[in-house]
């Protein structure tokens, strides 16, 4: 125990400034104890998110400690940093890169002898952030995964899904189709501009992952060289108001659940490994293949859904087969289920495809049924066939 007690100066310190709860977007609302094997810390606050533990950085930052029980050599590996909207992927690679120190404008890693120390700033951005921080020590590959959330407050009143108001004029986007949004608990919302339910020349069906908080929102028009304009919102009643501040134009927007609006949800993959900080998976190691609902629907039926599983081999050899959710099913279609990546095996794809069908009126005001597929795919790389062949 003599190593832990020289430790214990910066696992005091750390533990002062961890000591966040979990949001209520997370699967678990309560602290869990990360373990790691082989490694030695204070017991920092954490969350579940998409199956994996996550250490809780507080929005103003901190400082987490770690020590390596083994008395192995320990280096830095791959990492990533990303946002909820924005993915962006640094990687530090043994060979080109200092595997013991890395420094970015948010975290800065450092490896001193068998420890291994983060510092975090705080979080500016309208983004929560995660780091994932990958390791090596004795042929042995961990992952140590963080989260920060933005200090940039959101109003809990619009959290939901909200469709413009099919009764208001809409001036000036009269003729732009329907456009939802959903805003969820993360700071992030998806749109959603369906024009194939009230056709408009020169406007095609589109999807958006924005940020929103309590002063700001985005709108996206779904038009020809489409962009994003900064909105101001006020709630009226059970109406959500945006105010586009380029044309000062408003915007009505209701309750999805509350509104004679028929609609699809909308459905997406991600892929969170065990030990691999991005989707470039060692041979062997287990993963979670997750299906969330980003956007809501309303007076829908699910005609048919399945994941589609392509193992991909050396030589162009592919297995197709369809893997059976309805086991691990939370709600709606969503799921987290885990997977092994085959040794041998190149990459791994995954198709999500749902058919729904809802109904609509026409121009001539007559109610039809409409259908609607949800297509999304995502892909898995093996991290040891992928950097033989790229090198």
């Amino acid at each position: 125990m003599k190593r832990l007690h020289s430790f214990l100066p910066v696992i005091a310190m750390t533990f002062a400034l961890c000591c966040t709860s979990c949001s209520k977007d997370d699967e678990d609302d309560e602290i869990i104890p990360v373990n790691i094997d082989g490694w030695e810390s204070a017991r920092y606050s954490s969350c579940k998110i998409d199956g994996l533990n996550y250490f809780e950085v507080p929005v103003e930052g901190g400082t987490f400690g770690f020590r390596c029980s083994k008395d192995d050599a320990v280096k830095l590996t791959n990492h990533s940093f990303y946002t909820d909207v924005y993915k962006w992927n640094l990687t530090i690679d043994d060979e080109t890169r200092d595997s013991a120190y890395y420094k970015n404008d948010w975290c800065e890693a450092t490896v001193k002898g068998d420890s291994l120390i983060l510092k975090f700033k705080s979080n500016e951005s309208d983004y929560r952030r995660k780091a994932n921080i990958g390791v090596r020590y004795g042929g042995e590959d961990v992952c140590f995964r963080f989260v920060q959330k933005t200090k940039n407050s959101i109003d809990s009143k619009l959290v939901g899904d909200w469709v413009a108001d099919p009764e208001a004029d809409l001036g000036m986007f009269s003729e732009c189709g329907r456009y939802r949004y959903s805003f969820h608990d993360d700071g992030t919302c998806m749109v959603k501009f369906d024009s194939y339910v009230r056709p408009t020349p020169g406007f095609t069906s589109f999807e958006k992952k924005l940020s929103w908080s309590s002063g700001n929102v985005k709108f996206s028009d779904g038009g020809w060289g489409s962009q994003n304009y900064d909105c101001t919102y006020r709630l009226n009643g059970d109406k959500l108001i945006l105010k586009i501040l380029d044309f000062d134009s408003e915007i009505p927007f209701v309750r999805l659940s509350s509104s004679n609006e028929s609609a699809a949800p909308m459905y997406e993959l991600s892929v969170t490994p065990t030990k691999s900080p991005d989707v470039y998976v060692l041979p062997g190691e287990k993963y979670f293949l997750n299906c969330k609902k980003v956007v809501g629907g309303n007076d829908y039926v699910v005609d048919s859904v399945c994941v589609r599983r392509f193992t991909c081999y050396p030589h162009g050899n592919v297995v197709r087969d369809t893997l059976y959710i309805a086991q691990n099913t939370r709600q709606d279609l969503a799921f987290s289920t885990e997977l092994e990546m085959p040794a041998n095996a190149t990459s791994v794809d995954f198709i999500f495809h749902a058919y729904f069908k809802f109904w609509d009126r026409n121009s001539k005001g007559e109610v039809i049924a409409r259908e609607y597929s949800n297509y999304n795919v995502i892909y898995v790389y093996n991290k040891k066939l992928y950097l033989e062949k790229n090198q």
